[in-house]
């Protein structure tokens, strides 16, 4: 992962040192033992770091439409974008995700997979992300929605 996208994302909690008991048959020894041997763990850290890359290129285009665009799939991905910041002020109908195109679709998969992924708000891997959101919010008319009942 590119630093300058590191350093837009929040830091990851320190890492734990613990002790792990595998318990396998004998006949599994030799593929375990290949697997540590291998350069998988590598492979597979590389790949979710690409990915993450990814997913922000998504979050930054789904924040333009949601500020600058009017259309129903820009609604929708301000309505996921939202609804990650603050769901209990905003809420989201998941099937709305079927008024998206394919390339909007990705996008907002790809914002709720960096949210999981970075266990974070989408609000702060933005600049003044707070400010965007709530002008965001109140350009889309969300939060007359109210929070939970």
């Amino acid at each position: 992962m590119s630093e300058a996208i590191q350093a837009r994302l929040p830091s990851r909690p320190a890492a734990r040192a613990g002790r792990l008991i595998v318990e396998i048959n004998a006949e599994d020894f030799d593929k375990l033992n290949a697997f540590w041997d291998s350069d998988l763990y590598e492979q597979a850290k590389a790949a979710r770091e690409a990915r993450l890359d990814e997913c922000l290129s998504s979050a930054e285009v789904a924040l333009n439409q949601a500020l600058r665009e009017s259309g129903s799939g820009a609604k929708v991905l301000a309505n996921v974008l939202a609804s990650l910041y603050n769901g209990y002020r905003v809420k989201f109908d998941v099937s709305d995700l079927l008024l998206l195109d394919a390339a909007n679709f990705e996008h907002a998969i790809n914002c709720m997979r960096l949210s999981f992924e970075t266990r974070s708000e989408p609000h702060t891997w933005f600049q003044n992300g707070g400010e965007l959101f709530e002008r965001m919010i109140k350009a889309w008319g969300f939060e007359k929605k109210g929070g939970r009942k």
